[in-house]
Parts: C-alpha cells; structure tokens; sequence
C-alpha cells in the first residue's frame, strides 16, 4: 500500500530539500534527425558518483560520458527498487525518472522534495536511443543518504553559578526546534535535559540548572523537526564544563572614620560562603582579612582603618561538596577611603531677626564641623565657620537680611597627623528671614507667619482676640513745653506674632534723622466681631492719631482725627518720611490701608495718597470682607 507523505511547498512551514541532478556529460551533436543505429552497440555504466548535500539541497553528480546517451536516476525511500515502497519522483510504484536535457545540469520538477530525517537509495543508468530501441546500461552501485541540517555550533558553556551551567549556541529560525544533551564522560550515555521550541535567529542560550559543584559535565546540541517527526539532525561538537560558584559583584563605601562596609548582592543558589580580602594597593598582595561561613551573609563591615588611607578589596564565594572546597574566581577589586559620616541638620531657628542657629546631628570621630551658606539651592556655597569641637553641635550665623532666604549645609571632619579628612556635606536645608515683616512679602506669607495657615483669620470674640496680644514698649522721640525733642517710652498693644516688626519700625523711627516726634500710638483696638478694622487682631498702627486725620480727599470731609498738615505741624507725617519708609521697609505700607487683603499689618492717618484707599475702601465691600462666609 503506497506510503502517504505531505510534501513541502512553497509557503508551508516545514522543511524539505529539493534533490539536483547535475550530470557531467559531454554531447556530440545529437539531433532527433541523426540518430545512430547500432543495436549491437553497449552502454557504460556510470560511474565517480557522488551524493552530497548543503542544508538545501541534494547533488548527484557522476563523470561525463563520451557516449550520445541521457539517463535515468532512481530515487527511493526503499533499497528494493525492484518493489519499492516509495518513490519520491512520482509518488507512484514505478521508479523511473527520465532525463534528456543532454548536457545540461537537469533538476526534477517542483513536486520532487526529500525529508529531512529521511533515508533515501539513490541509483543511476545510462540510456543511448537508437532509431529501433533503447540501450540500457546496468544499473550503478547504489548510495543512500539520511538527510540532516548542519549541526548547531555550540559558541560556549559556562559555569553560570555552584550549580548552574550555561550553553549557547548559533540557532536558526529556519529549524523547528533544538535538544541539548549532557552527560558525565565524554564517550558515556548522553541525556537529554531540554527541547526548545522557541527558536529565533541569532544566539540562543539555555542554564541547566540541575548540576553539581566540581563535577564535569559535557553537553552537545542538535536541530529537529517536530512536523515531520524528525527526530534528532546531526549534533554538534561536545563541550564541557565544571560548575563552580560565580563570581560575586562587589561594591565598597565608608560607613564611618575608620570603616569600610562592603556589600555583594543576593545570595547565590549552592553557595556555602564568601571570603574577603584587603591590599593597600590595586595591584598589591591580597591578604584574607575575613571568611564568611554563611550564604545569606551579603555584607560585612572592615573596621579600625584609618581616616583617609585608601583600601582596596576583592571577594571569592565557595561551595563544598563531596568533602571538597570549589572557589571561584575572584572579584574584581573596588576600593574606598574610611571617612566622617554625613551629619544632619536637625533645625535652624531664629536667634535674631538677623540671625539664626543651626543645629546638627553629631558624628562619631569628628573633630570638627565646617558651615557653608549659600543664597541659592544650587548656587555656589561659601565656607562661613570652622567649628573646631567634635563635641560642639550648633552654630549661629548673624548679619543676614530681613526677607532674604539662606540655604545652609554641614560637613564633619577629622584630624589626622595634622591633616584635615573632611566627609560629604549634609543634605541642604534653608531659612527664610521673615521673623520680621519685610517689603515685598506675600501676603500667604504672611498670613502663614501670623495665622500659621495661608489664609487671614478674625477672632469671634474680645476674649479670644486678647490671648493673641501683647504689648510692647517702644522708644520714641517726642516735644516739650519748650519745643525741645526729648527722648520716652510708649506701650502699644499688638498681636504677639508681629510684636518683634512693630518694635523694628519704631527702632528705625527713632533711628531717624527726622526724629519724628511721637505723642501717642494705638494698636489693638476691638471693635465688635462685625467690624473689617484690623484693630480688632492687632494688626493695625495709628501714630498721632488727632494730627494724621482721616478725611475724603474729593471733599475734606474728615472721618476721624482733626487735620493732617506735614511741614506745619510737627506730628504729622511727612509723606516720604522715616515713619512711612520705615513701614514700608517692613509692612509694605505703599499698598496697605482699611482692610485690603493684601496687607496684614497697616498704618493709618499717613498721607493723602492713603486717604484715597481709605475712601476708596468705604465705599464699597473690601477684598477682605467679600471672602468671609454668608452669616
């Protein structure tokens, strides 16, 4: 019964290779008109025929014959060509192929394909055509060949881990799959321990996992296809290999000023331990400092080193096995210089309003610190103090600017021999010098400095306000009865939270060339929880309230005090004088009056060009109000 077999065509994702008959004959002008007649004649058999394949395809080729002869060649999946059970060139019992392209190298048509797996015979005989009949030669001995794909080249096996191997290999998409094979004697039974069907072009890898320590194992690797139930091509050249522990990656940093903490990683699957070696030199004799007898130890710690000697160090990880002890090969070397820690800046805290203290964490073996201030993050930080005591922990730097923000960072150091190792610089902390009120400050800002939230605040009751308060004394200058400035005290209630601004501006006041005269001064003032007036938190001033009226600019009409009349009378303000510079130093007074949201602290009865705020606020709601709730 014929054998059923699907044969490749192009397209199809399986494999087969096309057969190709060059025949090496020479022709002696044949023609169809001019045929010899010599039945008596005979007919050589071929002969030097060779069969070889490339991967894609099968050459049969024999020497040229000076006869005027064709051929015909057999091609069979059985040596019986006399009853073959399969004929390859046309699927049929008969087993005849003919050739008469003389001369030429002659291929079968596209239905011929061999397997690859397959065994083929293969047998060749001449035939000279007379007017009469054909001459037959004998058939020629017959060849037979098991088709099979290149064998893989196996580019390396490693030692992956204590008990890991990798192979690789050059792979080929073109293959439906590839077994790798191992054993433990070069000539001994091989088993297989992988099929991969999940193949690509390139460089393919597969770790065998199931290895032990010091013994040596080789492998080899071989094609297959899974369609035709081919099963193994031909393998490739044994490699082999002795797992042995990888090699661990090794990282070296200070963890203080006479310590090396050195960390390797994760533990490796069949590693028993590690041991550390220490050089003073790259290149130097390495001496075993420290033996690890434990997998899932991954850091140690080198300790009484000195401050700022470089130390070098290199790691071997071991495995036992069958009484034996298998190292790998060592790390490369890292190195590293004992060094202070990094301290802390734990607070900055107002020691002034022009001065702060900065506070840190001590460090173990410091003998000092050094302070660096910077007026931007990422600007360029300069060296303002050199605390010489490991034991000293804070220093307070002065003359800073009002409104101005410092950044501020820490390094320790030690002394060694007279020479200075200083460690990195702690993370950056920064200051803004807002204890005071400063000109061109936010009004977030200072909501958030008063009410400790970015948003303004009125109290509900004359009890609550009154906890927020505080009075102050002031100096300022004032008048005799003989026109004389003499010098005096005046108390002001204020909120607490700008008391230390308020008692700045009237420094400045009495500070000023003018020496503006002083008779009185109000402050908190509570006037009902429905009023806007900013006397009811304390954070409104009024100086010389009867001479600095409040009036409507379009009419006089005056609101409260008598008259303002600068250059006439001594207490009332010169409207670019020291009381409104001094203000508008600390408060920015240029914009603030009668509740505006844009000013938290505010000086009233100051100018003309205030007054028209003031009138301009009367009539109609301030910003202030339309955001309070709907009662």
């Amino acid at each position: 019964m014929k054998q059923e077999k699907q044969r490749r065509k192009p397209g199809n994702n399986f494999f087969a290779l096309r057969i190709f008959i060059l025949v090496m004959v020479f022709t002696a002008g044949i023609s169809a008109g001019n045929k010899k007649t010599r039945a008596e004649s005979t007919v050589d058999v071929p002969e030097g025929i060779q069969l070889t394949d490339d991967n894609s395809s099968v050459v049969l080729s024999w020497n040229e014959s000076e006869d005027d002869v064709y051929f015909e060649i057999q091609i069979c999946r059985d040596s019986d060509f006399e009853n073959p059970a399969f004929d390859i060139t046309t699927e049929e019992t008969s087993v005849t192929k003919y050739y008469k392209d003389f001369g030429q190298e002659c291929v079968s048509d596209d239905s011929s394909y061999l397997y690859m797996g397959e065994k083929y015979y293969f047998r060749v005989r001449a035939v000279k055509e007379t007017e009469d009949t054909l001459i037959y030669s004998d058939w020629s001995v017959v060849y037979n060949k098991t088709l099979s794909y290149d064998a893989p080249t196996v580019t390396g096996v490693e030692s992956s881990g204590a008990k890991s191997v990798t192979i690789s290999w050059s792979s080929s998409s073109d293959m439906s799959g590839y077994r790798i094979y191992r054993s433990t004697e070069k000539n001994g039974t091989y088993t297989r321990v992988k099929t991969i069907t999940d193949v690509t072009d390139g460089t393919m890898t597969y770790t065998d996992k199931k290895v032990e320590t010091g013994v040596k194992y080789y492998y080899k690797v071989c094609t297959y296809n899974s369609y035709f139930s081919y099963t193994n091509g031909t393998y490739s050249e044994i490699k082999s290999v002795t797992p042995k522990p990888a090699v661990p990656t090794l990282k070296a940093k200070s963890s203080g000023y006479n310590s090396i903490k050195l960390t390797w990683g994760k533990a490796e699957t069949g590693v028993d331990g590690y041991a550390i070696y220490r050089s003073t030199s790259k290149n130097g004799t390495y001496k075993r400092i420290k033996t690890i007898k434990s997998r899932t130890t991954v850091s140690y710690t080198n300790k009484k080193l000195t401050t700022g000697k470089k130390y070098y160090y290199k790691i071997k990880a071991y495995t036992k096995n069958n009484g034996k002890t298998y190292w790998s090969s060592a790390s490369s070397a890292v190195s590293a210089k004992p060094t202070v820690s990094v301290p802390t800046i734990k607070s900055i805290k107002f020691a002034s309003a022009t001065s702060v203290t900065i506070k840190w964490s001590k460090v173990s073996g410091a003998s000092g610190y050094i302070i660096y201030r910077a007026t931007s993050k990422n600007g360029t930080y300069k060296k303002i103090a050199t605390v010489k005591s490991g034991k000293t922990l804070s220093y307070t730097a002065k003359k800073l600017k009002n409104g101005k923000k410092y950044y501020f960072k820490v390094k320790a150091y030690r002394t060694v021999k007279g020479k200075r190792y200083a460690g990195s610089a702690s993370a950056v902390k920064a200051k803004m010098m807002n204890k005071l009120g400063y000109e061109g400050e936010s009004y977030e800002s200072r909501c958030k400095r008063i009410w400790g939230s970015y948003e303004y605040e009125d109290y509900a009751s004359a009890s609550a306000a009154s906890k927020g308060m505080k009075t102050i004394s002031v100096k300022v200058w004032d008048i005799n009865s003989s026109g004389k400035k003499y010098t005096k005290t005046l108390y002001v209630t204020v909120h607490k939270k700008i008391a230390s601004t308020v008692k700045a501006i009237f420094k400045e006041i009495y500070n000023g060339s003018e020496k503006f005269p002083i008779h009185d001064i109000g402050g908190y003032s509570w006037r009902g929880s429905s009023s806007s007036s900013e006397h009811c938190e304390g954070l409104a001033i009024d100086i010389n309230a009867n001479e600095n009226a409040m009036m409507y600019t379009d009419t006089g009409e005056i609101l409260a005090g008598s008259f303002w009349k600068p250059g006439k009378n001594a207490y009332s303000i010169p409207e670019d004088g020291d009381v409104v510079k001094a203000f508008e130093k600390y408060a920015s007074i240029g914009e603030a009056m009668a509740g505006e949201i844009k000013q938290i602290i505010c000086i009233s009865h100051i100018s003309e060009r205030d007054k028209l705020k003031i009138r301009n606020a009367i009539n109609k709601t301030t910003e202030r109000d339309k955001l309070k709730p709907e009662p």
